[in-house]
């Protein structure tokens, strides 16, 4: 998806990969390369807090060190949005009412994280609305609608492109496309199969997919395909060429839109560019003791009675949700009930209240203040003798000295994981449970002090790092015990059990946690996931489980494609628990399972998107990207070879102790060429870290990862072609056996004015792609001959080693340079230099015309390819001004003047300048 948006001149996309799959990675990538571009461009990150400080976390440490401001650490007053370059801020920051502020800064480029949660709340809707409208570049992450919801993917739609799917005249063309995708998925997908088997005599079955294609009912109405099916060979290499450009074609002008972009788990396992992981439920069941089950029931009582005295359900189904996982301890279901009854009642504001009925957006820090404000809200519907009855309730229960739940647990890690030495993920999501958790587990393994490590949102960056770092590295380390930040980005592929101490009752943050150990790389470990689940039987939790597991499967499968059905489902079954309790939850699986077979099933339909997703021509540069051993090797060496000579004495190797690879260590302030542009940036300028991607990948963030994206590697890559240091040379040389010469190397370097970049960010990209990095160098004798076998010349002054200098060859610096003017003093040493370099940029074009001349073409023919896609649907004016004015840009392409040296071999320059 990434290879797609960064070639694009307009970069305004929909993200709509499946769970787990790397959004967040994708989106990080186009970040960087905006700000690799423009470093003062404005970003702003819009995403649900409990995922604030992943985004904090993955853009510092994977994307160049660039930092973001978190802005829900800021209070309001103290914003000045003049300043603020890069932004990140949640959803509920939002509806305090930030939203003015953030939407009036004038932002380069916005990514909304989990942007199907903008449709269920009119206010954020609005905020993405204004916002994106301003943004030249917007990329919202996101599921895809079921095919029955229509209204949902055109509103998604809207924010994308709102000049195409904004007005009120284009429901009745939508609709008509929208109908179609299934008929024209099943004619692309034939199509498709029939060029992945083609040879000599399948040829006419290729044609006639062809033709079968532009019949569907909407294309064959565009005399230009039908033009190309009929022109197309009847055999021949030709054959498949052109019958793969009608299907692309297709795909970008009659799927929905071309700004939506997916890759699918299916496909994907398909191509063998991951492998299947398979996942598992086991329930950890117990009985649970009386008085759990009546500090459950009074809970139910109370809820009930808020339900006949007309409480807002939004908000006393998503108290019900918070306190039903509080069942989990005793503890903190006293804590719970001690706040609510503790809140004043109070009418919410729309804001507040969306705020509050959505305490799964909240991250750990603003938790208990949504859900403070959740009990304010609902606090008056809710009868005081009942929740005084529930208080006393759950304080008896805690009272008690059985707690069958944590039993379970130590019994499961005595008798099974720990004779095999496991690495077990605890998650106990409800706030604070997990500090409990792991306090009660030291007292059940008092030998054994180092087993349990903690990861909880209360602690600082440093203790959950180190934490996780003896959990991965440590034998003695072998329980991890996490609140809910853990599900939120971070990675634990290498464990070998999940086990959920508690059950949430939303969904998403069921799939979190699993996603934390079923993620890319999983399968070197072990094939499979499984999830641990402790179960009171009988209880409501345990009819919850088997609603979750029977009905949405989300213990065995992904929930992609479930997205937009989440909250009724998860409103469905905290209603069918107050009402019925655990047997009406059972009883709620085979409905659940219908809603989640309707909003899962795929039809052909699917094939315009992949299509479009995976095999765009513009993208094939990037899919041919692939991480070896052996490529990151080479790159060690070529760069810690570039820094020595920068910095002789400022790389060095060093072992942490905790890593099995070697690790460099680079000091960029002793850089005494290349003119690094690091302190400006204000950081620290030793940097610490390895080239292996999968030791950085399982290191400390501290250990950075050199590559595209460090902020170190970023900038000796960039000091190679920006500084002028070490871009002239004057040289003499003895070398036995070569022919006499004299004369000069002028080396070029093409491109497009700078100014043409302007306005689209994927201009950048493009020019990359067709002008070289690499140089063209002429060099011409001093008598004005351009030098025939440059090579061989060439060769020569790459062979002076540092080992011959004085001795066989010497090097014109500084003041001795005026010595050159002497030795050809019967020639006025400005003019001969300017006469000779005069003659090699004439050369030097010539030789790039012939370089570029292909490129050109191709990317003159997609220029006018997608000038034509734009215009049939109905792209934007922006968009069209931009193509020509990249067309233009390419036409008045020149060259520049890059190094320029002196040569002299076996020739009476003095050898002492």
């Amino acid at each position: 998806m990434a290879g797609v948006t960064l070639l694009d001149l307009r970069r305004r996309f929909i993200f709509a990969d499946e769970v787990g799959l790397g959004k967040t990675i994708e989106a990080g990538i186009v970040a960087h390369d905006l700000l690799m571009q423009n470093p003062n461009a404005r970003i702003l990150v819009v995403c649900p807090g409990a995922l604030t400080y992943q985004w904090l976390s993955e853009l510092y440490t994977k994307f160049g060190g660039y930092l973001f401001q978190v802005l829900d650490m800021h209070a309001e007053t103290s914003l000045d949005f003049d300043k603020v370059r890069r932004a990140i801020v949640s959803t509920s920051r939002l509806l305090e009412g930030l939203a003015n502020k953030v939407e009036g800064a004038a932002w380069d480029m916005v990514i909304i994280d989990e942007a199907h949660h903008l449709l269920s709340s009119s206010t954020l809707y609005a905020f993405a609305e204004r916002v994106g409208a301003k943004a030249p570049s917007l990329l919202l992450l996101s599921a895809i609608p079921a095919r029955r919801r229509k209204d949902e993917y055109l509103r998604l739609l809207r924010l994308i492109e709102p000049e195409r799917y904004g007005g009120p005249d284009v429901v009745g063309a939508f609709d008509e496309l929208y109908a179609a995708q299934p008929d024209i998925g099943r004619r692309l997908r034939i199509l498709a199969r029939r060029l992945d088997e083609l040879h000599e005599d399948s040829a006419e079955e290729v044609v006639d997919a062809a033709q079968r294609l532009v019949g569907s009912p909407i294309v064959k109405r565009d005399a230009e395909l039908a033009a190309m099916v009929a022109a197309l060979p009847g055999s021949g290499d030709q054959l498949a060429v052109r019958a793969r450009d009608i299907l692309h074609l297709v795909a970008d002008h009659y799927r929905i839109s071309r700004r939506i972009l997916r890759n699918r788990r299916e496909r994907l396992v398909a191509e063998q560019q991951i492998a299947p992981i398979q996942r598992r439920l086991v329930r950890l069941e117990y009985v649970p003791e009386q008085l759990e089950l009546d500090a459950e029931k009074a809970l139910l009582t109370l809820f009930r009675g808020g339900r006949e005295r007309g409480g807002d359900e939004a908000l006393l189904f998503a108290l019900a949700r918070a306190s039903l996982q509080s069942l989990a301890s005793p503890t903190r279901l006293c804590a719970t009930l001690a706040t609510l009854q503790k809140a004043k009642p109070r009418a919410l504001r729309a804001g507040d209240a969306e705020r509050a009925s959505r305490l799964d957006l909240a991250g750990a820090a603003e938790w208990w203040s949504a859900f403070r404000l959740l009990c304010e809200g609902i606090r008056g519907a809710l009868d005081d003798d009942a929740l005084s009855a529930a208080l006393k309730l759950a304080q008896r229960w805690r009272d008690a000295s059985e707690f069958p739940r944590l039993e379970v647990l130590v019994d499961h890690l005595r008798r099974g994981a720990a004779k095999r030495q496991a690495k077990v993920v605890i998650f106990a999501g409800c706030p604070e449970l997990a500090r409990e958790l792991a306090d009660d587990l030291r007292k059940c393994f008092p030998k054994l002090p180092r087993m349990i490590v903690e990861f909880r949102s209360e602690l600082d960056s440093d203790q959950k790092e180190e934490n996780l770092l003896q959990f991965r590295r440590q034998p003695a380390a072998r329980v991890l015990v996490s609140d809910e930040s853990g599900g939120e980005g971070r990675n634990f592929q290498f464990a070998d059990e999940l086990i959920h101490f508690d059950t949430p009752w939303h969904v998403s943050r069921i799939e979190q946690r699993i996603g934390r150990l079923d993620r890319i790389g999983r399968e070197e470990y072990q094939p499979e996931v499984v999830s641990r689940v402790i179960v009171a039987t009988g209880s409501l939790e345990d009819g919850l489980v088997v609603g979750l597991d029977g009905g949405l499967g989300v213990y065995t499968r992904s929930i992609s494609g479930l997205e937009f059905a989440l909250r009724d489902v998860e409103d469905r079954l905290a209603m069918t628990a107050l009402d019925g309790g655990s047997d009406a939850l059972r009883e709620l699986v085979p409905e659940i399972c219908d809603i989640a077979v309707e909003e899962r099933a795929k039809d052909d339909s699917d094939a315009v998107l992949d299509e479009s997703s995976f095999e765009r021509r513009t993208a094939e540069r990037f899919l041919r990207v692939r991480q070896s051993d052996a490529t990151e090797e080479s790159l060690e060496q070529a760069f810690t070879e570039y820094f020595r000579l920068l910095a002789p004495r400022a790389a060095q190797t060093f072992d942490d102790g905790t890593l099995d690879a070697r690790l460099w260590k680079f000091d960029a302030d002793a850089a005494q060429h290349g003119g690094l542009p690091l302190t400006k940036l204000g950081r620290d300028t030793v940097f610490r870290g390895t080239f292996r991607r999968r030791v950085a990948q399982s290191a400390r963030p501290s250990v950075g990862f050199f590559n595209h994206g460090n902020p170190l590697f970023d900038a000796v890559i960039n000091s190679l072609f920006t500084r002028s240091t070490g871009r002239v040379y004057a040289v003499s040389c003895k070398v036995p056996g070569h022919h006499p010469w004299v004369g000069f190397e002028f080396a070029f370097t093409a491109g497009v004015a700078p100014d043409s970049l302007h306005g689209a960010p994927g201009f950048a990209n493009r020019a990359r792609g067709l002008f070289s990095l690499r140089p063209i160098s002429v060099l011409i004798r001093e008598s004005g001959m351009i030098e025939e076998d440059p090579e061989a010349i060439a060769a020569v002054r790459r062979a002076l080693d540092k080992t011959g200098k004085d001795r066989h060859w010497w090097n014109w610096t500084k003041e001795k340079t005026l010595g050159l003017a002497k030795v050809f003093r019967d020639r006025a040493w400005d003019a001969l230099v300017r006469e000779l370099y005069a003659s090699a940029e004439y050369r030097a074009r010539q030789l790039w015309r012939e370089r570029l001349t292909p490129g050109l073409r191709a990317e003159f023919e997609q220029l006018g390819e997608l000038e034509r896609l734009i215009q049939r649907s109905a792209g934007s004016t922006t968009e069209l001004l931009a193509l020509r004015s990249w067309r233009e840009a390419l036409d008045a392409w020149n060259i520049t003047l890059d190094s320029a040296g002196f040569l002299a071999i076996n020739d009476a320059v003095p050898r002492d300048p």
